[in-house]
């Protein structure tokens, strides 16, 4: 009989004093199911004030705002006009960052952002349309745009003037520090670390957040043993940035395009949550709130972020509403009714028992927890004993399922 204990596993067997091979099989597996249950792996919080600081500035910066300009220049064609949008676009974020600050407060614990705060507003399917469409689109193009301006860059100090006119920062530094502009290439890709560490840290715990929930396969949720860190999440996000590095279209000119769009539906999507969140649960604590017209202004500039592209540029914005439209069907067709091939769910279940054999992937304690109990719930009372034991086999099969 398998018994519920502290530890998570405790495996009892009434003739353990046999001899008997099915014993011997519960011996030999004892020590497994007792490590995997006794790691303790979880996130730290180990980020400082500063480096809080840090990521958020390097962020912030990115490495837009060296090739961008280029791009709002060749459509504004006034220098007093850049500057007012500059501006404009500097009020609005900051109006939306105070916005998310109050989410943030309202679910301290919650790592996922938009999704866990779209999650606790609108439910199971639109917190996927936000998730999925976040770690599968939106941050994988951001770091393409990253790629994209360290290359711009490191094609200037090869002397390649095809893309001097694209690229603000070095056109400028030639023309003012002469040879000495040479550093600026650098300073860009420092910059450029920066953006990508912020989105790389932002999106894979994101992801792991939508793994958590049973929106994706479990094992984008698995830690890594001795760092803590979501290393699973980060290396799918990073093979699907180098993915999208191949078409020949994505251009940075294209993807500021497609990012604009899906991040505008985004954010309007975490904002209509913000004042559903306000009429529907008044009594959740807000040590932060803010002023009501703060994000109903956001909302309306999401819409009109949203819809305006369609006058400009229909094709690329209506491929844009595709992409998050198409999560809808993934939605009721692989986690509400979970049509998935039996050959593909033994696939990964093979894939997460070869990361813990590698120390790149251990289950977090509610995890754990989920898996144990659902099995011993379902097979407790009909379980052969050799089946009773292979617990750590058992977690593996369940980390490819979407939902415990």
């Amino acid at each position: 009989m398998l018994k519920n204990g502290t530890n998570g596993a405790e495996l009892v067997e009434d003739n353990a004093k046999n001899g008997n091979s099915e014993t011997l099989i519960l011996n030999e597996n004892q020590n497994n199911i007792q490590n995997l249950v006794d790691i303790k792996v979880g996130f730290t919080r180990q980020i400082t004030l500063l480096g809080a600081i840090g990521l958020l500035v390097g962020t912030v910066v990115g490495s837009g705002i060296f090739v961008s300009p280029s791009v709002v220049a060749n459509h504004s064609g006034s220098s007093g006009l850049i500057l007012i949008i500059w501006a404009a676009s500097g009020v609005l974020a900051l109006f939306s960052a105070l916005c998310y600050v109050e989410l943030g407060t309202m679910f301290p614990t919650s790592s996922g952002s938009d999704y866990s705060f779209v999650y606790e507003g609108f439910g199971d399917l639109p917190a996927f349309v936000s998730g999925f469409t976040n770690v599968v689109l939106l941050s994988p193009m951001a770091l393409v745009m990253v790629a994209l301006t360290c290359a711009s860059y490191i094609v200037l100090a090869a002397k390649i003037e095809e893309t001097y006119i694209k690229i603000i920062a070095a056109t400028f530094g030639n023309q003012v520090y002469g040879s000495a502009a040479l550093v600026i290439p650098v300073l860009v890709a420092c910059s450029s670390f920066g953006a990508s560490n912020g989105t790389l840290i932002s999106s894979s715990r994101m992801l792991n957040a939508v793994a958590q929930k049973g929106h994706v396969p479990k094992f984008l949720s698995l830690i890594h043993k001795k760092r803590h860190t979501p290393s699973i999440s980060l290396f799918f996000i990073c093979i699907i940035s180098l993915i999208m590095l191949i078409p020949e279209s994505s251009n940075f000119e294209n993807l500021l395009k497609y990012i604009s769009f899906i991040n505008a539906a985004l954010v309007g999507l975490t904002m209509s949550a913000l004042l559903w969140l306000r009429y529907k649960r008044p009594d959740i604590e807000r040590p932060f709130k803010v002023f009501l017209g703060l994000p109903i202004l956001v909302l309306l500039s999401s819409a009109y972020f949203t819809v305006a592209p369609f006058f400009e540029h229909p094709l690329k914005s209506t491929y844009c509403l595709i992409a998050i439209l198409v999560t809808i069907p993934i939605y009721y067709i692989f986690i509400k009714y979970k049509k998935i091939p039996k050959f593909v769910s033994n696939c990964f279940g093979s894939f997460a028992s070869m990361l813990e054999k590698l120390n790149m992937g251990y289950p977090t304690e509610e995890l754990k927890e989920k898996i144990y109990f659902k099995r011993s719930a379902k097979e407790e009372m009909n379980m052969q004993p050799k089946r009773e034991a292979n617990y750590f086999s058992y977690c593996h099969e369940q980390l490819f399922e979407f939902e415990l």
